[in-house]
């Protein structure tokens, strides 16, 4: 089972972008957040606000494509306010991925016990700091689905457009995950328990679903998330991806999410929006 990490938050540092401070830069910059630019120096400012001045540890997991995932740990409390996430939110746009939107705020978004962000490009068309290609930064539906069958089995469900390009987007999938030591095994067939409990899941008949066994090095719902989410947004954006539509987490996961219950049909919106451009 995948089982919630209260204590750690998930910034997903998109392999495309290109922020005011690059993956590398941001290490230096959070550990010592205050007089960057985005934060000012009145430290009892923060103080009052519920920062604690006394950086909470965190993790930089970079990639060798760009962007990374970065790791925040709370000290004391779940809900404790980490101040170098204010240096994040000067940067970019921090939203939730795609597909959990609504979900987060729905009486079911706390079914899903962990936190994962994505700092996405300023939502302004002048914004100074776009995507390294300088394209526009597109979305892929990427959502967290529980299933009672998979005990400690991990599966990622790729849907996509059928298209001559199929082994590349599994392969790069499989390059950008392995960086995370998360591998890859891409299954002919969904394994028959799993896919009579996950039958009737997609109704966009225009798509086609690949399925793999993903072997992970942790059994954190939060990590394997975000895991998934940077692998996405790097395909869809930078690694023969234009076909991709959505990637979804497969496992017995503690609290049992059920997005697709909720909002499954956004994904048919969001494939009618990538065929009109």
């Amino acid at each position: 089972m995948l089982v919630g990490e209260p204590r750690k938050r998930y910034y997903v540092y998109p392999s495309c972008c290109c922020f005011r401070y690059s993956f590398d830069e941001l290490a230096t910059v959070l550990a010592d957040p205050i007089g960057h630019e985005g934060l000012s120096e009145r430290d009892v400012y923060y103080e009052c606000l519920g920062y604690s001045l006394d950086i909470q540890p965190f993790d930089m997991l970079p990639s060798r494509h760009g962007g990374g995932i970065i790791v925040a740990h709370a000290a004391s409390e779940p809900d404790e306010r980490w101040l170098p996430s204010c240096v994040l939110h000067s940067i970019a746009d921090v939203t939730a991925p795609h597909g959990m939107e609504s979900f987060r705020r729905s009486q079911a978004g706390i079914s899903f016990p962990a936190r994962v962000s994505v700092l996405e490009p300023q939502s302004d068309p002048f914004a100074e700091y776009p995507t390294r290609n300088g394209r526009r930064f597109r979305w892929c539906y990427i959502t967290p689905e529980n299933v009672d069958w998979c005990e400690n089995d991990i599966y990622w469900i790729v849907d996509a457009q059928p298209t001559r390009s199929a082994n590349g987007l599994r392969e790069a999938l499989r390059e950008a995950a392995i960086e995370f030591q998360v591998d890859l095994d891409w299954l002919p067939e969904a394994p028959a328990p799993l896919e009579e409990e996950t039958h009737g899941w997609f109704q966009d008949t225009t798509l086609t679903q690949e399925w793999c066994r993903a072997s992970s090095v942790s059994q954190g719902a939060g990590f394997n998330f975000a895991v998934t989410v940077f692998c996405a947004l790097h395909v869809r954006n930078l690694a023969t991806g234009s076909s991709l539509r959505a990637v979804h987490l497969v496992s017995s996961i503690e609290g049992r999410p059920s997005i697709r219950r909720v909002f499954w049909r956004g994904l048919s919106e969001l494939n009618r929006k990538g065929r009109a451009h």
